[in-house]
């Protein structure tokens, strides 16, 4: 039953298994093609052929963890390689013989599970519990064989063989091949570690350090080199220890122990698969004292708070706090706040259940907890509110558009954050980050940027709009800077000019997210291979190709986001919109003439539409009638009667802030299609026109949806274990959705009624850049445009020990 569940591009499906006696057997999918071992034969593989089959075999073997299985058998003879892609065979034959047998020792007679020169230590050791991580050891020491022309541990019998693993570390391919790339090497070299523990957590970490040079590094943390700099100012000295930290980070668990004075150390904490840092304003928090963080994560489509101290490997769930967002810690780390299903709420960080604090709808831009008790919280409808945590009515501190911002141009106040006594705090704004006094509602502007944060030591730490941390000496009672600003690292930030993912403990512990604007667009089948698209990386999302295929509609950052138009067989690419105004979220007419897309003109949203051509006139769809309120199109469709189809953001009582609805081009009024008690929201109508594919998280999980467009009638469960993003395939046949960093299909009819004709089926996975919403599009071809980020991105979280004792070394010199 466990291997009938391994539906995977990569892996040859079963389809029965039995036994005569002791002969075991499975039925399996015929496949046309030679062996790795085949392949192999020739000599030595050059990296780029190495590199090429590896990380789908991992990709693999990803899968089937995650689904319970491990091979226990992973060798060249059960890779398959067939039409350009590999393979992987006899999955679970060892798994079934273990339960079987009971003994799995090297020297059962008759019977050995496990290859010698691919079999883990704790495999040839006989024992009991065997971890997905014996299938990385046996996949390490096959790239070994591809690059070295010889496995890692070799002799004349199985047991010397295993002698040699258990007394002797193997020789690096790198001083076997001087040609293999240092980083592949030291991939290698994780993946073959003795102890079980001390090797990558996951097949995917294993892919990623053999991706990207960096993910694998030594072990070495960074000491006093900001001391011992022999810079003479603030920005030499800063800058080069931003440099020389880049080095410092190792794989492994990270050590909360007390560091030494002036040693700052790096570590990385993976998360699970499946289980990306979710998009959001503010999705990152750590304790005051360090001990802890708290993250919303994406687990398969459904958002939740997970909570990890430093001194553990692993996350836990935060019960209760399905459909969060923003979480924060009171100023003794005791609670959690955060918000969910339109309330601010609280939950005790060692267990129990949430409390409701105040109404709370969609759209909150931050949020800080003083130590007086005050709950500090901005919302996009350009409200400024506070509340006591112990409870009591809300009340409001400040309200969009009012005079005094209009005299000083700030526009929307974003991520608030207490200065030292509670009676001021900084915020954003647009001019910058201000010092907002909370007693006069004055605002004064201290440095360019967003997203301020106060360290104890004396600096301001903000995001400068580009995606660099900087961080700036400044006096808190006195309001003012210090000299410049100096980059320190550079942070994910979230979608629409959202927040860089970074937090800091008030003992010096940092945070964060890696990662840039930088990402590519790539084609890639539904086998998951890739053709890279000839175009500059830029700071691409959302895109969005043309009704013929031929064109890609995609947003690019940094903020004011721009709306770019790429033509891939000419490798061009251009912008569409060149006004400076923020806008997001471009789709196409139903005859690709036109292209339509939010833009924030004046604090408010509007739906905008542009013949698709550069130096085209703008012309307005829809305007909202309410600061910040706005219609959805990440996933949604401008049917061919000139009606535009998206997600209402609503803020009704006790509603989470999704109904499905539409407006007429040109008529800035709304009509409710979905409204349910849930949020509902990714709507995409089918190429006939008569089906609204949607998803929505009414069974406390997101799936995706179908229901009839012209009425109320029936409605359709499509996904299983999770959806969000539905699209249709180009004939309607296919409904095509995204399940946590998975592309799923699954097959459908449209008439006479919608029914769903097949299984959903996974298509592939891979180091796309899932963490900002709909980054993905269906082609007409059947290929799908992806945006490809860095591949750790939403997939793991950097920390730093010390932190503050670097930057007072800095601030020294």
């Amino acid at each position: 039953q466990a291997l009938a569940r391994l539906n995977h591009p990569h892996i040859v499906t079963i389809y029965d298994s039995g036994h005569t006696g002791r002969l075991y057997y499975f039925v399996m999918e015929y496949v046309d093609g030679a062996n790795l071992r085949v392949a192999m034969q020739g000599g030595k593989l050059t990296p780029d052929a190495a590199l090429a089959i590896v990380p789908r075999v991992c990709d693999a073997l990803e899968y089937a963890h995650e689904e319970g299985v491990v091979h226990r058998d992973v060798k060249p003879e059960n890779i398959l390689l067939h039409d350009g892609r590999a393979m992987v065979a006899d999955f679970g034959i060892a798994l079934a013989l273990a339960r079987t047998t009971g003994d799995v020792r090297l020297t059962e007679t008759g019977m050995s599970v496990g290859t010698p020169h691919y079999m883990s230590p704790e495999q040839a050791m006989g024992e009991k519990h065997i971890t997905a991580r014996t299938d990385i050891f046996a996949l390490g020491a096959i790239l070994y064989e591809m690059l070295a022309g010889e496995p890692p541990f070799t002799g004349e019998s199985a047991q010397l063989i295993v002698a040699k693993m258990m007394t002797a570390a193997p020789t690096s391919v790198i001083t076997l091949r001087p040609a293999v790339p240092a980083h592949v090497s030291l991939a290698i070299d994780g993946a073959l570690q003795r102890v079980a523990a001390d090797r990558f957590a996951s097949a995917t970490a294993f892919a990623e350090a053999l991706q990207r040079p960096g993910a694998t590094t030594s072990t070495s943390s960074l000491t006093r080199g900001a001391a011992r700099s022999t810079a003479r100012s603030w920005l030499i000295g800063a800058t080069a220890a931003a440099m020389a930290g880049a080095a410092g980070y190792w794989i492994g668990a990270p050590d909360p122990a007390p560091r030494s004075p002036g040693i700052v150390a790096r570590t990385v904490i993976p998360l699970a698969r499946d289980q990306l840092l979710s998009i959001g304003n503010y999705p990152l928090a750590i304790s005051p004292d360090g001990a802890f963080i708290v993250y919303v994560g994406d687990d398969s489509g459904k958002a939740q708070l997970f909570l990890r101290a430093l001194a553990d490997t692993i996350s836990h769930v935060v019960p209760g706090t399905e459909g969060a967002s923003t979480p924060f810690f009171s100023p003794d780390g005791a609670w959690i706040g955060f918000f969910a299903r339109t309330k601010l709420k609280k939950v005790p960080r060692s267990g129990g259940a949430p409390i409701d604090l105040a109404d709370a709808p969609p759209g909150e831009l931050g949020a800080d907890w003083s130590a007086d008790g005050t709950i500090l919280y901005a919302f996009s409808d350009g409200s400024l509110n506070r509340t006591r945590a112990d409870g009591g009515a809300p009340t409001r501190v400040m309200v969009f558009p009012s005079d005094s911002m209009r005299r000083y141009a700030h526009g929307l106040l974003k991520f608030p954050s207490f200065l030292p006594g509670a009676d001021r705090a900084l915020i954003s704004t647009d001019s910058g980050v201000g010092v907002l006094d909370l007693t006069s509602g004055d605002i004064r502007v201290v440095s360019k940027g967003r997203q301020g944060r106060y360290l104890q030591p004396g600096y301001l730490l903000f995001d400068d709009n580009e995606g660099r941390i900087r961080v700036v000496p400044f006096d808190a009672d006195r309001s003012e800077v210090a000299g410049s600003s100096v980059p320190v690292f550079e942070a994910f930030r979230g979608p629409g000019g959202g927040a860089g993912y970074f937090a800091v403990s008030q003992t010096g512990t940092l945070v964060y997210m890696p990662g840039g604007f930088q990402r590519t667009l790539v084609r890639v089948d539904r086998y998951g291979r890739e053709t890279p698209i000839d175009i500059e990386p830029r700071g691409y999302r959302f895109p969005s190709v043309s009704p013929d295929g031929k064109r890609i509609a995609v947003t690019v950052d940094p903020r004011p986001s721009a709306i770019w138009l790429i033509d891939p067989a000419r490798a061009q690419a251009v912008p569409l919109t060149t006004d400076h105004t923020h806008s997001i979220y471009p789709i196409w007419s139903r005859d690709g003439t036109r292209i339509a897309f939010m833009r924030y003109p004046d604090g408010r949203a509007t739906i905008t539409w542009m013949l698709a051509q550069a130096g085209a006139e703008r012309h307005l769809a829809f305007r909202s009638t309410e600061a910040k309120r706005w219609l959805d199109f990440s996933a949604s469709n401008w049917t061919g009667n000139d009606d535009l189809i998206g997600t209402l953001n609503n803020d009704r009582p006790n509603q989470v802030g999704g109904d499905i609805a539409r407006t007429r081009v040109g008529d800035s009024t709304t009509t409710t299609l979905i409204a349910t008690p849930a949020d509902d929201r990714d709507v995409s109508l089918s190429p006939d026109g008569n089906w609204l594919a949607y998803s929505s998280d009414i069974s406390g999980a997101n799936e995706v949806y179908v229901r009839r467009y012209a009425d109320d009638g029936a409605v359709v469960l499509v996904s299983a274990r999770g959806g969000v993003e539905p699209h249709w395939s180009a004939d309607g046949r296919e409904l095509l959705y995204r399940s946590g960093t998975r592309l799923m299909a699954v097959a459908v009819r449209t008439r006479p009624d919608f029914a769903v004709t097949g299984s959903p089926r996974f298509l592939f996975s891979g180091p796309f850049d899932f963490s900002q919403g709909s980054n993905w599009s269906p082609s007409p071809d059947g290929t799908f445009i992806m945006v490809k980020a860095d591949p750790t991105t939403g997939r793991q979280l950097r920390v730093v020990f010390n932190w503050f004792d670097e930057l007072k070394a800095i601030g020294q010199k």
